[in-house]
């Protein structure tokens, strides 16, 4: 069911010829954030343009396709890149519904072993969701 899963998601992210792809899956740290760290990201990044793309489901259920993301680090040991995703409609307690208008995303692949760190934090918040996992390059 994953690999369905991950044939979906790069069925629709436009794959460069020389773009560097990765898949990662990604654990969040607690039970709790699960929801906020996808589980597959794909980044897909071309170096001769220098332009990143990301698309995991959160992004797929917001946007429909792929988005931007920045370099924010890349050296000979880790590449980090960020993003933002706005819009998200999620249920409350109290009932109804509130949106988090501004969730920022790092995600850092160390070089050496393709190891993934990523973080998570809603803009005007103090929560910061964490996750680690590990990505394979295609």
């Amino acid at each position: 069911m994953k690999h369905l899963a991950i044939a979906a998601i790069l069925a629709l992210a436009p794959l460069s010829a020389q773009a560097e792809v990765y898949v990662c899956d990604v654990k969040p740290a607690s039970g709790h954030e699960s929801w906020l760290i996808p589980p597959t990201t794909i980044i897909e990044h071309d170096r001769s343009t220098g332009e990143v793309t990301v698309f995991d489901g959160l992004i797929k259920e917001i946007y429909g396709q792929p988005i931007e993301a920045k370099i924010t680090t890349d050296n000979a040991k880790r590449t980090s890149y960020s993003w933002k995703v706005s819009g998200l409609q999620v249920k409350v307690a109290e009932g109804g519904t509130a949106v988090i208008k501004n969730m920022l995303y790092k995600f850092t692949i160390i070089k050496k072993d393709l190891s993934v760190r990523t973080s998570m934090k809603p803009l005007r918040f103090r929560n910061t969701f964490r996750g680690e996992g590990k990505c394979e390059s295609k």
